[in-house]
């Protein structure tokens, strides 16, 4: 590769080289001062990086046809070697979108900050070895706070810690379980659930193990993630099931069955046999009983529909949903069609929008 020396000046060292449309500078003590490149059109593209005089990374700035596409700075402690002391990360429109302060003790350990696009506070927390570690708190795009979230760095796959339960705390009784809500302004709250809550009419809910729990009204909910399951609320559907008129239900909770152009989901609702006629003329009151409901829906922004089998409609709603897919519809036997085959059926036609 041949290359030309073009400028000794201040104690740094400009190299072109002849064969890339690339620039590259040296300290006076040979140490590289900045290296970058060109496109075609003689503008800065790609990756360009800078160093001082320590051969410490100053900063890395990404172009795009000569615009800075991002930006990263970074400081060092002056009495050490390679130990950062600050860095801020800059997207293309030049607003602060993370700020690190780091801790004297090594690159790994460190206070981070991130901001909305909109330059107000979005979460700030510590990062200890590489991993969120103690509370961290989060807001909103206005800058509202929403919550604190504990964090462990021992285990990566157990995020919650428990590090601020209090001495008469009880985790064999108390048997919260983690995960988190989506509230209607798509506020994503993290904590923890009691075990069975979902079954409840409201949920209960608690930020940290050890603060008291309190009822999320479902008129509130979007969506939730509780132990392995996922649910969303539905704000209004008709449900005939147990009624032949059909109710309506509002903010009804739903369990994610599958996900994908078609969405099936599953819930329950409270039926009651009726009263009869007992014993020496004796009215008795009726039995009371849960069904479970299969409510589907296609696309994003499709209807929830309840989903009853032994009901002429059954096979009607499932040739709508599947007639736009020549290759399922011709697989389907609507003369025997029933419920054992709706999974396998839908997760065949979603296959084919993967």
């Amino acid at each position: 590769m041949s290359k030309i020396i073009l400028i000794f000046l201040l104690g740094i060292t400009t190299t072109f080289y002849a064969q890339k449309p690339m620039y590259i500078k040296h300290w006076s003590n040979g140490l590289k001062g900045i290296e970058g490149g060109y496109d075609t059109e003689g503008k800065k593209d790609g990756l360009w990086q800078k160093w001082n005089n320590k051969g410490e990374l100053t900063g890395v700035i990404i172009y795009k046809g000569g615009s800075v596409d991002s930006k990263t700075t970074h400081d060092y402690y002056t009495d050490t070697d390679s130990l950062l002391y600050e860095s801020k990360y800059y997207n293309s429109k030049k607003n602060l979108i993370e700020h690190r302060v780091y801790t004297k003790k090594n690159n790994e350990t460190y206070r981070i900050t991130h901001f909305h696009e909109n330059g107000k506070k979005k979460s700030v927390g510590n990062i200890l070895n590489g991993k969120k570690d103690g509370k961290w708190k989060f807001y909103n795009e206005k800058g509202s706070f929403i919550e604190s979230v504990y964090f462990k760095e021992k285990n990566p796959e157990e995020n919650f810690i428990k590090s601020e339960i209090k001495a008469n705390y009880n985790p064999e009784k108390d048997r919260s379980i983690a995960g988190y809500y989506i509230n209607k302004k798509g506020d994503k709250i993290t904590g923890f659930f009691q075990e069975g809550s979902f079954l409840s009419p409201k949920l209960k809910f608690k930020i940290a193990p050890n603060r008291k729990p309190y009822k999320l009204d479902y008129s509130n909910i979007l969506s939730y993630k509780y132990d392995t399951n996922s649910y969303v609320v539905i704000a209004n559907i008709k449900i005939r099931r147990c009624n032949l008129l059909g109710l309506y239900d509002k903010n009804k909770p739903a369990k994610i069955l599958i996900e994908g152009k078609i969405n099936l989901y599953s819930t329950y609702v409270n039926c009651n046999s009726g009263g009869y006629m007992g014993p020496n003329g004796v009215m008795m009151a009726g039995v009371s009983y849960s069904e479970e409901v299969f409510i589907i829906k296609k696309g994003r922004n499709g209807e929830f529909k309840e989903v009853r089998e032994g009901n002429r409609k059954f096979r009607e709603l499932i040739r709508e949903l599947m007639q736009d897919n020549r290759t399922v519809m011709s697989e389907i036997d609507f003369k025997t069609f029933n419920s054992t085959y709706l999974i396998p059926t839908i997760k065949r036609y979603n296959s084919f929008y993967e």
